[in-house]
């Protein structure tokens, strides 16, 4: 018995040799499928691309929007924003029906093109290219494809809004937008509702102010509106945001929606509240060993009231810097009243003034002896803060109360 199973692995192994089975290379990968197998695709320079990379398997429930920009428009501003998952889910859908045929070969630069950027929640974005009179050539970062395949671009919207620009610098307190209907009269509500894009998809924005759901009438036609986010929302950090109005008395709610981006400008910090909005800026944000630091305020009245009058004493809008070696924040003003009256919507500027003092007996004082005679702002190798300070009380209509509000912005100085 054991000889016979002996002579079979014997007879087993020859054949194996015979066939080739013994192959001193490791054998072909398959994916199996169904009941066929086929070989496994690889990333070897020696098999071509068929499919633009990055495209597949993302679906709309990852995208955040869809942005596209006409290489002929200079202003750095989208033509249009993909923000509706339907119209998100279209664009993938066309992305993902271009078949590449082969590499572009060399030739004259391209004219403009039409470039999309897919904006993911986890972060990433893809940017696709697409040039010539048919779409027909396309570029996604690893050179250019000759492609077929590619749908037209529809756009069969009847209803939707538009915000008036995709980017905004922090201490924005005003978001535009328009309606747009093409299609018959329908009912809107301009509640503003307002989203905050994460890596775990929308977030909702906390609003302090009530709002009572209320539908109007919508004819054919575009309508211009505001949204004031200072007295709603609490000033917006850097990111990226959805805001959506609500379309007809329906259950659930179909939302009109639109993305806007908020950017962290370097040289610039602006806070808000539903009086004032105060900014603070400096003409870069990194400077070199004994450069000069050019620093101002403004404060813009954006309140209920006409106008409003600010008492205080002088000046009204107080700089101080901490960080470094020296700086802990002090500050002085002038012990007198000064009334200064704001205009709504028109903004006052405040130059950096130095503030504060020391005494003969400050193991600091040669420091602050230079630094106070020196007039313009030089500080010494550190990371800094300077900080714009409204004081005072304040008066709009019949109403007095005390009005205290900062800003601060960043800097250093290298060595």
């Amino acid at each position: 018995m054991k000889k016979t199973i002996l002579m079979i692995i014997a007879a087993a192994l020859a054949v194996c040799v015979l066939g080739g089975c013994a192959d001193s290379g490791a054998p072909d990968e398959t994916i199996q499928t169904g009941d066929t197998a086929e070989p496994a695709q690889t990333e070897s320079a020696d098999v071509p691309l068929t499919e633009i990379p990055g495209i597949q398997g993302i679906s709309a429930d990852d995208v955040i929007c869809i942005l596209r920009f006409d290489d002929s428009d200079t202003s750095g501003q989208p033509s249009r924003v993909f923000a509706q998952e339907e119209e998100i889910a279209a664009q993938l859908e066309r992305f993902a029906a271009v078949r590449l045929t082969d590499k572009a070969g060399e030739g004259p630069k391209m004219p403009d093109g039409i470039s999309y950027v897919i904006r993911c929640f986890d972060g990433t974005e893809t940017e696709v290219t697409f040039y010539g009179d048919n779409g027909n050539i396309v570029d996604f970062g690893q050179g250019e494809y000759i492609c077929e395949n590619l749908p037209e671009e529809t756009d069969d919207r009847e209803l939707w809004i538009g915000i008036d620009r995709y980017s905004y610098p922090e201490g924005t307190c005003e978001i535009g937008y328009t309606l747009y209907n093409t299609g018959a009269v329908t009912q809107v509500s301009f509640v503003p509702l307002l989203e905050a894009a994460t890596e775990n998809g929308w977030e909702s924005v906390y609003c302090s102010a009530d709002f009572m759901m209320s539908f109007d009438d919508v004819e054919q036609g575009s309508v211009q509106k505001t949204v004031t986010l200072a007295g709603m929302f609490a000033p917006l950090e850097a990111g990226t945001y959805r805001l959506s109005i609500v379309h007809g008395i329906i259950d659930p709610a179909v939302k009109l929606s639109d993305v806007f981006e908020i950017e962290d400008v370097a040289g610039m910090a602006a806070t808000y509240d539903s009086t004032f909005k105060l900014g603070i800026y400096t003409d870069k944000s990194a400077y070199e060993a004994g450069e000069a630091i050019a620093c101002f305020a403004t404060a813009e009245y954006i309140g209920w009231s006409d106008n409003a009058t600010m008492h205080s004493s002088d000046p009204l809008v107080v700089f101080y810097i901490t960080g470094g070696e020296y700086f802990n924040g002090d500050w002085a003003v002038n012990d007198v009243l000064v009334t200064t009256t704001f205009e709504k919507g028109e903004a006052v500027t405040y130059d950096f003034e130095k503030s504060g003092g020391y005494s003969a007996d400050d193991p600091n004082a040669d420091f602050w002896a230079s630094y106070f005679a020196e007039e313009d702002l030089i500080l010494p190798a550190g990371e800094y803060e300077i900080t714009a300070m409204m004081d005072g009380d304040i008066a709009e209509g019949d109403d007095d109360s005390k009005y205290r509000q900062s800003v601060s912005i960043a800097v250093t100085v290298g060595e």
